[in-house]
């Protein structure tokens, strides 16, 4: 299956959920952290017969609503390149407003609060399960006073799924998105950038679509980011807070790649693939690498602390890419078992430059109940410009728009590593 088709198989859920605050309310300044623990807590109260016993050693683990939307280690067990105690994916987002400027901790009663929750794939089946916890979290009580809620309203794609009055849930009217949906939501937004020069297949009907073609094919196309909430990418094993499109593009291709498979069924790991050749391909490549100690002192540099890294001869550097080939040299069963063809899909993404970075790290805190004590959690926000040709871009565009729904990164069941496409233009654009 080629990378295009395999994108466009993918399919999840998205909910606008509205609570009404029945007490005051005091909540952290990322809620969605309170709300992540609370409900992990109260959903396994729900869904798990077996509490006390390990979900790793548990025997009804391939059928537990809580395991399989939590952490079921058994779904990866076709996956060679994975550590055979890692969990899954988490299949869910809960994604709250967030702003480092202004974010509001104190709620009156009959006061809202609104979120997003996105569940991808076959998640959707445990969706009873996930609204009642949400309900029974506000019965239990929210916050450092255990405030209590209420769930008002649940819609999906704006239509009511959730009768307060009688607490229904009607399951019947609930519409999935995939590639063609969020095409639909494209030309919904008015956005002619995207379908003059990306949705050429889609707008097939269309008699000038190629009219700028010729002029724009090789012309310096500027792509604007804006990472809203902290983004944690990890980057030879430690988190970063620079970027640059290929690690980027990487981080997107691998998080789509687990979640399709694992919750959506749509791609077939052919594990017979002759990975010892990989391997020895791979160590070829690194003797002849242009990787010297140097480079890995000069990445280190710019590595997990908390300044902002804007030195774009540095983000744009051979050590950046190189790190970049030996990082996915050592995962390269992953990659060579999934896409025989992901070294040559990922090529072009090398040509896509930093334009300009205003990254900056943001830390917080997260108290885990489950190992009783407290995390940081910090990660990159800010806006991060991209520089390329256009048919450079073109291929990398609907990942990118899958990813705006989805995050990218660690922690994005808190809502961590949400970002948006603010911007296409050309240099000579004004």
């Amino acid at each position: 299956m080629s990378i295009e088709k395999f994108l466009k198989s993918f399919y999840f859920y998205k909910f606008e959920v509205l609570l009404q605050t029945a007490e005051e309310l005091y909540l952290p300044k990322y809620k969605g952290s309170a709300f992540r623990g609370g409900f992990g807590n109260i959903f396994k109260k729900l869904s798990c017969p077996l509490k006390k016993i390990n979900c790793q050693d548990c025997f009804i683990l391939s059928s537990c609503p809580y395991a399989n939307v939590f952490s079921n280690p058994s779904k990866l067990k076709n996956f060679n390149f994975i550590h055979e105690n890692s969990n899954t994916p988490h299949p869910y987002i809960l994604d709250f407003d967030f702003s480092i400027y202004e974010n509001k901790i104190y709620y009156k009663k009959g006061e809202k609060i609104q979120f997003s929750l996105i569940l991808v794939g076959e998640a959707f089946k445990y969706i009873p399960y996930i609204i009642y916890s949400f309900i029974e979290l506000g019965n239990h009580g929210i916050g450092k006073n255990n405030s209590k809620f209420e769930v008002i309203s649940i819609k999906n794609n704006n239509l009511e799924i959730y009768d307060y009055k009688s607490k229904r849930l009607l399951t019947d009217k609930i519409k999935k998105i995939g590639y063609k949906e969020l095409i639909n939501e494209i030309k919904d937004k008015n956005l002619s950038f995207y379908s003059e020069f990306f949705l050429d297949n889609v707008n097939s009907n269309s008699k000038d679509k190629n009219s700028n073609s010729k002029k724009n094919k090789n012309s310096d196309l500027l792509v604007t980011l804006n990472f809203i909430t902290p983004t944690r990418i990890k980057f030879y094993g430690r988190y970063i807070n620079f970027l640059n499109f290929k690690i980027l593009i990487t981080n997107l291709i691998r998080r789509q790649f687990l979640l399709n498979n694992l919750f959506c069924h749509t791609v077939v790991i052919d594990n017979s693939y002759n990975s010892n050749k990989i391997s020895n391909n791979v160590r070829n490549n690194n003797k002849n690498s242009n990787l010297s100690d140097s480079g890995h002192n000069n990445i280190n540099k710019h590595v997990g602390n908390n300044k902002k890294i804007n030195n774009l001869n540095f983000l744009n550097s051979n050590n950046s890419n190189n790190i970049v080939e030996e990082l996915e040299g050592k995962k390269s069963n992953f990659y060579n078992s999934c896409f025989y063809n992901l070294n040559q899909y990922l090529k072009d993404s090398e040509k896509i430059s930093v334009f300009d970075s205003n990254l900056t790290w943001y830390d917080w805190e997260r108290y885990s109940n489950k190992q009783k004590t407290a995390m940081k959690l910090g990660g990159f926000i800010g806006k991060i410009v991209f520089k390329g040709q256009i048919e450079h871009f073109k291929k990398y565009l609907y990942p990118l728009l899958l990813g705006e729904e989805i995050h990218v990164g660690k922690g994005t069941t808190f809502g961590l590593g949400k970002y948006k496409i603010e911007k296409f233009k050309f240099m000579e654009d004004k």
